[in-house]
């Protein structure tokens, strides 16, 4: 039996369908057992962080959702890590943190410093899907222990803090 949550526009409540696999590895086949949302055909960033943990920055209506998908001891490669909970939080297109997360990926990806074509272990993995595409429009990969993966991981630490659990 399905359990049902919050009537949300961000959350797809007839699903407990895994997220889509962008191909980055890492991520197990078992789906998640919380609410997945239904950013499909928005414009979104996503950001795989070096244990593989999704995070997931799409535009909405009235701004910007933040929704954090994190890998469950199953999917991980030691079977005991936990990424932590599930959440989804919303925020106004001038939120502080969402100018400076979408300013560091401009900047970030005009630079071919800290770039790197293989993924590892603590490598963050940044992609850009344009409204209405499935497919990437761009990607990169920044060097586990960076500077510029740190700053990024910084920025998405505090929206997990301020958004709602699942």
């Amino acid at each position: 039996m399905k359990k049902k949550f919050s009537k949300s526009p961000f959350i797809n409540n007839n699903t407990t369908s895994p997220m889509p696999s962008f191909g980055f590895g890492g991520i197990g086949t078992t789906g998640p057992t919380h609410p997945v949302p239904s950013f499909q055909g928005c414009e979104r960033y996503e950001y795989l962080d070096g244990a593989s943990n999704k995070s997931v920055l799409f535009r909405t209506s009235s701004g910007v959702s933040y929704y954090y998908d994190p890998i469950t001891p199953i999917q991980s490669s030691s079977g005991h890590y936990s990424g932590g909970d599930p959440v989804l939080g919303e925020f106004p297109m001038t939120d502080g943190d969402i100018q400076e997360f979408v300013n560091l990926i401009k900047e970030f990806r005009a630079s071919s410093e800290d770039k790197t074509d293989r993924r590892s272990k603590g490598t963050g993995v940044y992609s850009f899907y344009e409204a209405n595409r499935e497919s990437r429009e761009w990607s990169f990969m920044l060097r586990s222990g960076s500077e510029r993966n740190k700053a990024i991981g910084s920025v998405i630490s505090r929206l997990r803090k301020r958004s709602t659990l699942l």
